[in-house]
């Protein structure tokens, strides 16, 4: 998160705050063999996540009378209900990859991969009426991100198993503003908010 330097901090003080959280998914391995040492990997999933933001700006009160960029509000007693939003995603997950992997000794194989990838949140609530001030916290639908990937591909009789460590960096900003009446103690206090993930994957081929 990127914080408003207005709404989002009080002095040095960090209004919002992010924990992190665990979560899982599951997908499916399209790959296209390009030479003996590039594969053009498609891997897409359905990915589960739990965030949870927690909003200490109690002291926007004191923009009560206005600002240029919010109109005047009256202020609310922020409750728990109110400071803390248990964020929920459902993500479809398109990456797509440019593997590289050396030549393989005995029935194992290095690789490392990069490549981008197109994210559609479920549960953005992006298109609802209702904001913060309803207990709604809205994100943007349509994401895009880009992913690095490295790990070892072992052989089996049968099947290739490979785990690997990647990490997913959303590119675009997904907040979506509350309504130009909710007072600025949810989005207005966050300039620029995205995911980023490290996730151990296990691969069956």
């Amino acid at each position: 998160m990127v914080l408003h330097p207005r709404y989002g901090m009080n002095g040095n003080e960090n209004l919002v705050s992010s924990k992190a959280s665990r979560s899982f998914g599951a997908g499916l391995i399209g790959k296209w063999r390009l030479n003996d040492y590039l594969d053009l990997r498609m891997e897409p999933g359905l990915q589960f996540a739990q965030r949870e933001l927690t909003f200490n700006t109690q002291s926007n009160d004191q923009y009560a009378a206005g600002t240029l960029t919010n109109p005047a509000f009256v202020p609310i007693p922020l409750t728990d209900k109110d400071r803390v939003r248990e964020v929920k995603s459902t993500l479809v997950d398109i990456p797509v990859l440019l593997e590289l992997h050396g030549n393989r000794w005995y029935n194992s194989r290095p690789y490392i991969a990069a490549g981008v990838n197109y994210i559609v949140n479920l549960q953005s609530n992006s298109d609802s009426t209702d904001d913060n001030l309803q207990q709604v916290f809205r994100s943007t639908t349509h994401n895009f991100a880009w992913s690095a990937e490295m790990g070892i591909q072992f052989y089996f009789n049968k099947f290739k198993l490979t785990p690997g460590i990647r990490g997913t960096f959303f590119m675009n900003n997904e907040k979506v503003a509350d309504n130009p009446d909710t007072p600025p103690y949810w989005s207005s206090a966050v300039s620029t908010l995205q995911t980023r993930a490290i996730m151990f994957v296990l691969k069956f081929e």
